[in-house]
C-alpha cells in the first residue's frame, strides 16, 4: 500500500487525458484547498496555473489553514504542484471568507483542465472560532456556508462543461449540500461528487429525499476510525472505508489515507472503538431538541469568545479555564446538555477505559445520570466541604508522593527537598507580594508583613545555599517537627474515632511518627540516610490506608 504522496510521485507525469480523474486525485485536490491560494491572484489574475504555487512554496509563503497543524499536507502540496498532472491545472474563483458574527467560515476553489473538466473543492474547517461554530450549527439550522456553497456551484456551472464537486470534513458537507440543491439540468452535467469524511445533513433541517437524487453520482469515503463522517450519516450507496497509517481520530487527516496501485486501499468495516463512540455522539444529539442545541452552541462559543479565543490555535489552559468558569453561569439548558454529554461520554464500554478506571467511571456516570446540573453542583460542593473538614485527608494525600520520593531517591533527599521547598516558598511569596503591590499601586505599608516574610525566606535560602551542613540541619528539623505534629494529630484522631480497628491504627501510627520524628531531629546524616527508604515505604502504606478510610467516610455522609 502507498500513501497519497507516493501516488502523486508515480502518477505525476500522466495527464488527465491518459489517466482520467479518480478518487485519489480528488483527495489530493482537497488537500490543496486547505492552503491559502490568495497570493496567486494579487495582480488581478482571473486564472493561474497551479504550478505557480511552486514559487510561493520556495519563498516560504505557503500557508496551511487547517486545524491540528501540518500532518503531511505541506509535503503533498509541494509534490503535487510540481507535477505535470496537477501543476498544469488552472486555478480560478478562489474564495475565502471568515467572519465572527454571524458565524461564517467559507472557502472554495475551482481547478480546471481546459476542454475536459472543472473541479470544485470546498475547504474543511480551519482553526477559526467562527468555522467551528458553524460545524456545530449544522445540527439545528441551515448555515451561511451551505448557502454560499450552493450559490458558488450554481454560478460556476453556468459556464457549461463537465463538473466534479468535492470537499473534505466540513467541505464534504458543503459538497453534498450544494449538489442536492442543483437543478436536474445542472445535475446531469456533474460527473461525480466526492464526500470525504464529512458530516451529513441534519434530517430535521433538510429533506433527506434530496440526497437520493445525487446518490448515483456520489462517492463517500471515510477512514477506518471515523467520527466526523458518521455524524448525520447520509445513506450514500457508494460508501468506502479507507485504511490510514495514523491512529484513532488522527485518521481524519487526508494525507494519511492509503492507496493500492492508484486505487483506494479499502477495508470492510469501521474500527469497533469508533462505532461505539459514534453511538454515544448520535444518542447525545438525538436526545437534545433543536432549540436546546441552538442555545448550547451559542453559549459555548460566546464563552470561548469571552475568554479571548478568536482562533483555536490561541486556546490555552488559562483561556479554557475562563471558558469553564463562564459556563458555570450558563442557562440550565446548556448545563443539562453538558451533563448529558458527560453521562454518555463516561460510558465505560464506549470509551474502553482500563479495567482499573471502570469503577470510577461508573460512579461518575451514576452521578451524572441521577442528578441534574443543579444537584450535581450541590453534591460537588458537599464533597469539597467534607475535604476541607478533614485536614488529615489532605495530609494522607501528601504522604504518598513524599513516601515515594523517600523510597526511591538518593540519600541526599532531605537536603535537596529542604532546599527545593524553601526556594519554592520564597519564589511563591515573591510572586504574591509583587501581584499585591502592583494591585495596590506599590503601597508598601499595606503589605509590610508579607515583605518581612519574603526577606526572612530569602535569607534562609541564602543560608541553605552558602553554609555547610545548613541544608541537612534545616531539613532534619523541618521533617522531624512535621512528623511530631502529625503524631499529635493521629493521637487525637484515635481518641475521636469509634471504629476499633482504625483507633488501633491511629495509635500505632502516632507512636511510629514520634519515633521517627525524634530520630530525624537527633540522628546524624548517615543514620538518617540509612532509614530513608524504610520511612518512605511506611508513609506510602500509611497514606493509602488513611485516604481510603476518609473517602469511605465521606461517601457515607453524602
Amino acid at each position: 500500500m502507498e500513501t497519497l504522496a507516493d501516488y502523486v510521485k508515480w502518477m505525476g507525469d500522466l495527464d488527465f487525458e491518459h489517466r482520467p480523474l479518480c478518487e485519489a486525485d480528488a483527495m489530493v485536490l482537497c488537500v490543496i484547498s486547505y492552503f491559502d491560494l490568495s497570493p496567486l491572484f494579487t495582480d488581478g489574475q482571473q486564472e493561474v496555473p497551479l504550478r505557480e504555487c511552486v514559487k510561493m512554496i520556495d519563498e516560504g509563503r505557503a500557508r496551511l489553514l487547517i486545524v491540528g497543524g501540518d500532518l503531511g499536507n505541506m509535503a503533498l502540496f509541494d509534490a503535487a504542484v510540481r507535477t505535470e498532472r496537477f501543476g498544469a491545472l488552472m486555478v480560478s474563483d478562489y474564495t475565502d471568507i471568515t467572519q465572527r458574527a454571524p458565524a461564517l467560515q467559507f472557502s472554495a476553489v475551482t481547478f480546471t483542465d481546459p476542454g475536459r473538466f472543472s473541479f470544485i473543492a470546498f475547504r474543511g474547517t480551519d482553526s477559526s472560532l467562527a468555522g467551528w461554530k458553524e460545524n456545530f450549527m449544522i445540527s439545528f439550522t441551515q448555515t451561511r456556508s451551505q448557502q454560499l456553497a450552493e450559490n458558488y456551484v450554481h454560478d460556476r456551472m453556468e459556464r457549461g462543461g463537465k463538473w466534479y464537486i468535492a470537499g473534505h470534513s466540513k467541505g464534504g458537507n458543503l459538497a453534498l449540500y450544494a449538489a442536492c440543491r442543483l437543478s436536474d439540468e445542472e445535475l446531469a452535467r456533474v460527473e461525480h461528487v466526492y464526500m470525504l469524511d464529512g458530516p451529513g445533513l441534519c434530517p430535521e433541517v433538510m429533506d433527506s429525499d434530496l440526497i437520493r437524487r445525487v446518490d448515483p453520482v456520489t462517492t463517500r469515503i471515510i477512514p477506518e476510525f471515523d467520527v466526523i463522517g458518521k455524524l448525520f450519516e447520509p445513506g450514500i450507496t457508494d460508501t468506502r472505508i479507507v485504511k490510514s497509517f495514523r491512529e484513532g481520530i488522527m485518521q481524519h487527516s487526508l494525507p494519511s489515507w492509503l492507496v493500492d496501485h492508484g486505487k483506494l486501499a479499502v477495508t470492510e468495516k469501521n474500527a469497533s472503538r469508533s462505532l461505539r463512540l459514534n453511538e454515544v455522539m448520535d444518542s447525545w444529539i438525538e436526545n437534545r431538541p433543536m432549540k436546546d442545541r441552538a442555545v448550547f452552541v451559542d453559549e459555548l462559543f460566546d464563552a470561548l469568545a469571552g475568554a479571548g479565543v478568536k482562533d483555536f490555535s490561541q486556546l490555552t489552559l488559562e483561556k479554557l479555564a475562563d471558558t469553564m468558569m463562564t459556563l458555570r453561569n450558563a442557562s440550565e439548558t446548556t448545563k443539562a446538555t453538558l451533563a448529558d454529554l458527560g453521562s454518555r461520554a463516561f460510558h465505560v464500554e464506549a470509551l474502553e477505559l482500563p479495567q482499573e478506571a471502570a469503577p470510577v467511571a461508573e460512579e461518575i456516570q451514576k452521578l451524572l445520570e441521577n442528578a441534574g446540573p443543579e444537584e450535581t453542583r450541590k453534591r460537588w460542593k458537599e464533597w469539597k466541604k467534607r475535604f476541607k473538614e478533614e485536614p488529615m485527608f489532605r495530609q494522607s494525600v501528601l504522604m504518598i508522593p513524599i513516601g515515594i520520593l523517600l523510597a526511591l531517591v538518593s540519600e541526599t533527599l532531605i537536603n535537596s527537598a529542604a532546599l527545593i521547598l524553601i526556594v519554592a516558598l520564597t519564589l511563591l511569596q515573591g510572586w504574591l507580594i509583587f501581584r499585591r503591590l502592583k494591585k495596590t499601586r506599590w503601597a508598601l505599608e499595606k503589605e509590610k508583613e508579607g515583605v518581612y516574610l519574603l526577606f526572612i525566606l530569602a535569607a534562609l535560602t541564602a543560608s541553605l545555599l552558602l553554609r555547610d551542613n545548613a541544608m541537612f540541619l534545616f531539613g532534619s528539623i523541618f521533617f522531624g517537627v512535621l512528623l511530631l505534629i502529625s503524631a499529635y494529630q493521629s493521637s487525637e484522631k484515635a481518641l475521636e474515632t469509634e471504629n476499633r480497628l482504625m483507633k488501633a491504627f491511629f495509635f500505632v501510627e502516632s507512636a511510629v511518627q514520634v519515633l521517627f520524628g525524634v530520630s530525624i531531629i537527633i540522628a546524624s546524616e548517615p543514620v538518617i540516610a540509612r532509614y530513608a527508604r524504610l520511612i518512605g515505604i511506611l508513609m506510602i502504606v500509611d497514606g493509602a490506608i488513611r485516604a481510603g478510610y476518609f473517602i469511605k467516610n465521606i461517601r457515607g455522609k453524602i
